[in-house]
């Protein structure tokens, strides 16, 4: 290990531009690193020892060695800045560091951190219950990206996964354990593999269920967009299941299949809620195997050899969506799909479950804005959860447009997303729960706190919500009395 050691240091004399300073560590690591001491350099597999913290100030760059791995047993909070991101790669290009592994129940922050160069970069392991990756880049890693095993909260919000294998791994596995996560305004590009996948898996009698929301995010030349399997190894009595979202998602040019759902023996009852996506290019658009049940509304799928597959007797809600140019529309559905017939409510020619086979007319092919007269504009579905709220980029009136520009999280994909544009109810239980209703974007909130309704101070951090259902925030109350408000931000 010396000599590991001396050649990492010998390396840092011969490059050019390093400041004179540095910090070499190995075994137990914690307290506060600040850029003062750059690079630091993990010369041999590290640990954050239980009880302990470690925190990582922005600027700050961490080299590891090649192979070497970092685990946490204790806390870590690596939050940088905009224009001062915290930096984890390799000493040498050519070389990959292992993996920073992530074993404990607290909350875990890693903000505006790159990640470059890794064999499976970011794995959090265990109970944990709050995950918070937010301004995040994945850089060239040979495996997984981003991984969460049997995590009750996770957040993984404007980042990106570039030049990856596997972009996010989910999990939970067994011991009646729920994986929740969020994932949102994420881009992930030239994924080998996978660039989402998530399993519910059921083991030992126990069941495994996987939640996620996956919304407005982008990918773009991947091997396969979305996976999500539920499945049980062992056990007649244990079972996997799954309950996702996916909305507002962009698919261009994906090798495989875009949004696969899957089950391998011993899955229950699925739901899936596909709404506002655009599919482009790909082998398979959509693919649902019982036990998962697909709502698919107001989508555009354009140039797919498969555009949906249905294995089973669910799955059938296919409605108010615009297929172009796929080779095949439907594989698995009744001639009810597909089968011109009727026209909607713009007078255009639709089948019975008012799907649409006409030029979607984007602005470009590079941006999916849809021109004024575009047939996709006012033709989703007339579900009142799931109607535009924002405008622009939404058109028409507040009927759905189809595709990304359409429905309540539109605004989600413009350079400034707007506050909320509708009052926020905000109700309490005792002090100590406070629900949100009414939330039409998704988007960042704070709630504060007042004795006199005059002056208002921050309670607790700012935190994401969707605009699709209520979300509860527990907070602790103790001494605090009076009022409470929520805040949207920008």
């Amino acid at each position: 290990m010396k000599s590991l050691v001396y050649g990492l240091v010998v390396l840092l004399a011969l490059l050019p531009g390093i400041c004179e300073a540095q910090t070499i560590l190995s075994g137990n690591i914690s307290g506060n690193w600040s850029p003062s001491g750059n690079p630091y350099i993990i010369s041999a597999n590290a640990t954050v020892p239980g009880g302990q913290t470690l925190t990582i100030q922005p600027g700050v760059i961490v080299w590891i060695g090649q192979g070497i791995s970092m685990t946490v047993n204790g806390a870590i909070s690596a939050v940088g800045t905009s224009p001062s991101h915290i930096t984890f790669q390799a000493p040498i290009t050519s070389q990959y560091w292992n993996t920073i592994n992530v074993n404990n129940s607290f909350t875990n922050v890693f903000n505006y951190c790159d990640f470059v160069n890794a064999t499976n970069a970011l794995a959090f392991v265990g109970t944990g219950t709050s995950n918070q990756i937010t301004y995040c880049t994945f850089t060239n890693v040979m495996g997984t990206a981003l991984a969460f095993n049997n995590q009750s909260g996770n957040q993984v919000l404007f980042s990106t996964f570039q030049n990856v294998n596997i972009g996010i791994a989910m999990a939970a596995n067994g011991n009646n354990w729920t994986l929740n996560a969020n994932i949102g305004n994420c881009s992930f590009s030239n994924c080998m593999g996978q660039a989402v996948f998530g399993a519910g898996n059921g083991n030992f009698n126990n069941n495994g269920t996987i939640v996620a929301t996956i919304e407005n995010c982008s990918f773009s030349s991947v091997g396969s967009g979305c996976s999500l399997n539920i499945y049980s190894g062992t056990g007649n009595y244990t079972y996997g299941y799954g309950n996702v979202q996916l909305m507002d998602n962009l698919f261009n040019n994906v090798t495989n299949t875009a949004i696969l759902l899957t089950q391998n023996g011993y899955a229950g009852n699925s739901p899936a809620t596909l709404i506002n996506n655009i599919i482009l290019n790909a082998r398979n658009g959509i693919i649902s195997q019982d036990p998962w049940d697909a709502m698919v509304l107001d989508n555009i799928l354009v140039g797919c050899t498969n555009a949906v597959t249905d294995t089973g007797s669910l799955s059938r809600n296919i409605e108010y969506n615009d297929f172009y140019k796929n080779a095949t529309n439907f594989v698995g559905y009744t001639s009810d799909y597909g089968t011109v017939i009727i026209a909607d409510r713009n007078g255009t020619p639709c089948d019975l479950l008012f799907n649409i086979y006409q030029d979607p007319l984007f602005v470009s092919t590079n941006n999916f804005t849809l021109q004024t007269n575009s047939p996709c504009i006012d033709a989703g579905t007339p579900n009142v959860a799931y109607m535009d709220v924002s405008f622009p980029p939404s058109q028409g009136t507040g009927l759905p447009d189809l595709g990304i520009y359409g429905g309540p999280l539109a605004a989600n994909w413009l350079p400034v997303v707007p506050v909320t544009p509708a009052p926020i109810t905000l109700s309490a239980s005792r002090a100590l729960k406070l629900t949100c209703n009414n939330v039409v974007a998704a988007g960042s909130y704070q709630i504060q706190s007042s004795t006199n309704l005059t002056s208002w101070a921050d309670y607790g951090s700012r935190f994401y919500m969707t605009a699709t259902s209520n979300l509860v925030q527990y907070v602790d109350a103790t001494n605090k009395a009076g009022f409470f408000r929520l805040k949207s931000l920008p």
